[in-house]
C-alpha cells in the first residue's frame, strides 16, 4: 500500500473517531449513558492501527507490541482479528505512557 493511501486511510480514520466523539459529546450533554453511544463508535481499521504501531515501533517499544500481538492471539497484527485492534491499540498507549 502506498504511503498516500495510507495516509488518506488514517485520515479518514480520524475523522470518523472526531465524528464519533462530537456524537458521543451531544449524548453526554443530554445526559444520555455511554452505554447507548458505544456501539455508534467506529472501530479502528487495519492500516490504522498498522501505522500506529509503526511509529510506536520506531520510539522503541518493537519487543513490546510483539509481546502485545502475541497475547492477543497471533504472532502477527495481519492474522489478528479486527474486534481486538482497539484493545491493542490502548495496550500500547499504555507502554508509552509507563516510561
Amino acid at each position: 500500500m502506498s504511503r498516500m493511501k495510507l495516509y488518506k486511510q488514517v485520515l479518514e480514520d480520524a475523522q470518523n473517531l472526531n465524528d464519533s466523539l462530537i456524537e458521543l459529546l451531544n449524548f453526554m450533554n443530554n445526559d444520555h449513558p455511554v452505554e447507548e453511544v458505544a456501539s455508534e463508535i467506529h472501530p479502528v481499521s487495519f492500516e490504522a492501527i498498522q501505522v500506529f504501531l509503526a511509529e510506536k515501533s520506531r520510539q522503541g517499544f518493537t519487543t513490546e507490541i510483539r509481546s502485545l500481538i502475541r497475547q492477543f492471539g497471533s504472532n502477527k497484527l495481519s492474522e489478528l482479528e479486527p474486534k481486538v485492534y482497539p484493545e491493542l491499540w490502548k495496550a500500547v498507549e499504555a507502554l508509552a505512557h509507563e516510561d
